[in-house]
């Protein structure tokens, strides 16, 4: 077997995660604006809390975490 094998992918990983980003963009979009509708009613500001917060995670959890990859691929795909 050969030991000098070409690598499959040689974009930097940066690169690979704003691609994969900007390819799954409009999914997470989709995917956030579902789970913002059908958790509405949660969706108010009562103060920061203890409940609050439990609320925000067991209701918006994902929604926060796909905006928050969906800003940093954004961000790392923009030239400084």
């Amino acid at each position: 077997m050969a030991t000098n094998r070409r690598p499959v992918n040689s974009l930097h990983r940066v690169a690979q995660f704003a691609l994969f980003v900007s390819s799954y963009f409009p999914l997470f979009l989709l995917i956030i604006i579902r789970q913002i509708s059908e958790n509405f009613e949660y969706l108010h500001w009562a103060g920061l809390s203890l409940v609050g917060i439990k609320v925000f995670f067991t209701k918006f959890s994902l929604s926060a975490i796909l905006s928050i990859i969906s800003i940093w691929g954004y961000l790392d795909a923009t030239p400084p």
